[in-house]
Order: structure tokens, then C-alpha cells, then sequence
């Protein structure tokens, strides 16, 4: 990046930057724009959203952040007892048959 020049346009910011044709021209392609500033933007936009969605799940796994769950064990042990869960995610008393309340619903 040698060269850069930064002007300041209001909230914007415009750079100069040195990128190789074939990597701009796999840019445009992979972010499906046709001109290069749109496909630059775009980049650095979904780039920065993975970033912090990365450091967001990093505070979760790391036990930094965590969620509780009021009731959730008492609801898995509800189902346990008086239903099964399929693995379409619905929970079903034990006599039913989900495939039929499926095919009624279509």
C-alpha cells in the first residue's frame, strides 16, 4: 500500500490503494459487481460484518458474555417425559405421529 492518500469527504473516506488486475478482477467477480469501487466497498463491508460477528461469537465462547435460559432445563424435562422432539424442531406428545400432522398441514 505504498502511496496511500487519504481525503475526507464528509463521513467517507477515499484511499488510494495498489491492487494487482487479477485480484481486482477476481474482487469484482466473487463480489459480483462489475465496477470497482462498488466491489471494493463491498468487501470491505461484508469483511468488517464476518469480523464482528467473529469477535461477537468470541465473547460467548470464551464465557465473556452468556445467556440464560429461564426454565430451559424444565422445558427439555417436560418434553422428555410427555413428548418427543423430531427433528423438524416440533414437539410432539408421544402418540402422535408427526408425519400425518405434517401431511394435514400441506
Amino acid at each position: 500500500m505504498d502511496g496511500t492518500i487519504v481525503e475526507w469527504h464528509g463521513q467517507n473516506m477515499r484511499i488510494t490503494v495498489e491492487i494487482s488486475d487479477s485480484d481486482m478482477k477476481e474482487i469484482c467477480r466473487v463480489m459480483g459487481e462489475k465496477k470497482k469501487r462498488l466491489a471494493i466497498r463491498k468487501l470491505v463491508e461484508e469483511t468488517l460484518m464476518l469480523k464482528r460477528r467473529a469477535a461477537f461469537a468470541d465473547k460467548f465462547i470464551s464465557g465473556e458474555w452468556g445467556v440464560e435460559l429461564k426454565g430451559y432445563e424444565a422445558a427439555q424435562l417436560q418434553v422428555g417425559r410427555n413428548g418427543i422432539r423430531e427433528p423438524c424442531g416440533i414437539i410432539h406428545p408421544r402418540s402422535c405421529d408427526h408425519r400425518v400432522v405434517i401431511q394435514a398441514l400441506r
